[in-house]
């Protein structure tokens, strides 16, 4: 069964692979996301591939919202939205790869699989995997997190960085098994929320 290992080597610059590789990151603007991004940087060292770093809106209870609130919060989601780009933006470029900024609205985890869905469905020739960094919340270690939503339910490979990377590993990544469900993570912070809503996003 293909698998995600810390341990196993990196192709070099000199020698890309033939498969292209397709990183989804979790985003939300927090260490745990920034993290990510390297390590979606690091996957892609050797390798033919871009990076899809994904922001997911996520309100709680917006069906017992009024019209007005939902408005307030759209407006909100659209706010953040620009900041985590140009924060995306600050971190990616001039780094040598190619990244694209997508904004999904739901439940993280759900969120981020229909990214990886969608990635799948427009390049389907490329492996696609979710890179989240990992909680550093205790409550989280105690109760779960998205992490353990995408584990049970991811359908590609799914990178978890923990706290302390590089330092303490280099994740990469092997092969692709579309179909079988996979351990990720992301992160859920408050960031200027809109009234009514939260930010929520890869680490949590």
């Amino acid at each position: 069964m293909p698998e995600i290992t810390d341990t196993q080597p990196r192709a070099t610059p000199g020698t890309p692979s033939a498969a292209r590789l397709r990183p989804v990151t979790g985003y939300d603007g927090t260490p745990p996301a920034s993290r990510a991004i390297e390590a979606a940087i690091t996957l892609l060292r050797g390798r033919h591939g871009s990076i899809d770093v994904v922001y997911v809106a996520h309100a709680p209870g917006a069906d017992m919202l009024s019209p007005d609130v939902l408005v307030q919060v759209e407006a909100g989601f659209s706010e953040i939205e620009k900041e985590l780009r140009s924060s995306a933006a600050a971190q990616l470029d001039g780094r040598g790869v190619a990244w694209e900024f997508q904004r999904q609205q739901g439940m993280i985890a759900r969120g981020l699989i229909a990214a990886t869905s969608a990635a799948g469905e427009a390049h389907p020739g490329d492996t696609v995997a979710i890179v989240v960094g990992s909680s550093s919340q205790a409550g989280h270690r105690i109760v779960g997190s998205v992490a353990v939503g995408l584990a049970r339910h991811c359908p590609v490979p799914l990178v978890i960085v923990p706290e302390g990377w590089p330092a303490a590993c280099r994740p990469t990544i092997r092969g692709n098994h579309r179909g079988e469900p996979a351990p990720a993570a992301s992160v859920r912070r408050p960031h200027r929320p809109a009234p009514g809503s939260r930010r929520t996003g890869p680490g949590a």
